[in-house]
């Protein structure tokens, strides 16, 4: 019998082709499911420092105060379906955390800021209309929508009276996160996703931007923190 030779070697292509694909077909559907949903970035605007009014008695030995913020937040809707956002809920989620830098370059353990609330009071309940409006963001696959939000981190300039509170000039990474939605006293979101699902997906969950690097100058003079800031 004639043995032909170049029979294993198609098999041995067309399974290497199939393998292959199946390969790529599996990193693709990682990488869709790494990009789904929104994704935020945050830059600084500006940055300020200023100190506690009541800190400016005379008597007070250390001066607390605050290092204020203008962030840049850029919310990108990665998926393949539009993204419906609440406008109005768009706000810095939790104070603000400087971390350290590490020997790499990258962030390290938070230093100051990043506490959390102690409690959320709900808000008035909202009367959403029949379909979103002014009040919502519609978000096209792969559209975005930037926005300026301030904040800030309550720091002591002088020897730390509390932990994480001492802040020093140098560098640090500023990490943020921002909520999207308002807590309610009875949730309506499962109603309002399905009723508004032919305008697109209800997004209600928090957003973690990556840290990004800061650098921190404290002037010699401190200004007077506005009231209620």
């Amino acid at each position: 019998m004639f043995f032909d030779g170049t029979r294993p070697r198609v098999r041995a292509v067309l399974l290497a082709a199939l393998l292959a694909a199946f390969v790529s077909g599996a990193q693709q559907a990682t990488r869709n499911q790494e990009h789904t949903g929104p994704r935020a970035t945050i830059d600084v605007v500006s940055q300020g420092y200023c100190i506690n009014p009541e800190e400016t008695q005379a008597g007070k030995n250390d001066r607390v105060g605050s290092v204020v913020f203008l962030l840049q937040v850029r919310i990108e809707n990665m998926s393949e379906r539009s993204m419906i956002l609440c406008r109005d809920c768009i706000e810095v989620g939790s104070e603000p955390a400087l971390l350290s830098v590490l020997p790499d370059g990258s962030p390290g353990v938070v230093l100051n800021g990043g506490a959390m609330y102690d409690g959320v009071t709900p808000r008035n309940r909202r009367h959403d209309p029949a379909r979103p409006d002014e009040r919502y963001l519609i978000l096209k696959p792969h559209g975005a929508f930037s926005g300026n939000y301030k904040t800030g981190i309550l720091v002591s300039y002088d020897s730390p009276t509390k932990p994480r509170t001492n802040l020093k000039p140098g560098k640090y990474f500023l990490r943020a996160e921002f909520g999207t939605w308002w807590p309610e006293a009875r949730d309506t979101t499962g109603a309002l996703r399905a009723k508004w699902k032919r305008y697109g997906d209800l997004y209600t969950n928090p957003l973690f931007p990556d840290p990004i690097p800061v650098q921190i100058e404290i002037p010699d003079r401190l200004p007077t923190c506005p009231l209620g800031k």
